[in-house]
């Protein structure tokens, strides 16, 4: 074969593709002088509409803020938090949805917009065999 770095560069570009359908996070952030910071998460599927009760995890870079919860029936949560850096994580391993992670910054005066596009398990998480070998 005369370009065997074509076929890898290739494969690269498939993958790629390929992991732009996996569950993932966009933020968008607005800033005032006079508004709390702020976060706000929304949980959709891949058509857009909104997940109800999709498990939240907040944890802050230092640690020292932890929020655990879900978002409500219209899939939306609403958190004040100080300013910093945040580890967002929207859905489980464990449930119906798969997780999307992402770091967060939270500047002063602005409300952080987390929208998480999360996919349905392919397979029931309880049925598995590590489930059930855990039960046992």
């Amino acid at each position: 074969m005369k370009f065997p770095f074509l076929s890898v560069a290739l494969l690269f570009v498939v993958a790629g593709s390929a992991c732009a359908s996996l569950p993932r996070i966009q933020t968008a952030q607005n800033c005032d002088a006079v508004s709390p910071s702020s976060m706000v998460v929304r949980s959709v599927d891949r058509s857009g509409r909104d997940i109800p009760f999709a498990p939240i995890s907040i944890t802050s870079d230092n640690r020292a803020i932890r929020i655990a919860t879900s978002t409500s029936s219209a899939g939306i949560a609403s958190f004040p938090v100080h300013p910093g850096s945040y580890a967002v994580v929207v859905g489980d391993n464990g449930g119906d949805w798969q997780s999307a992670r992402r770091s967060v910054e939270v500047r002063p005066g602005c409300v952080v917009t987390v929208r998480a596009e999360l996919l349905e398990h392919e397979f029931a998480p309880e049925d598995t065999h590590l489930r059930t070998r855990v039960r046992r």
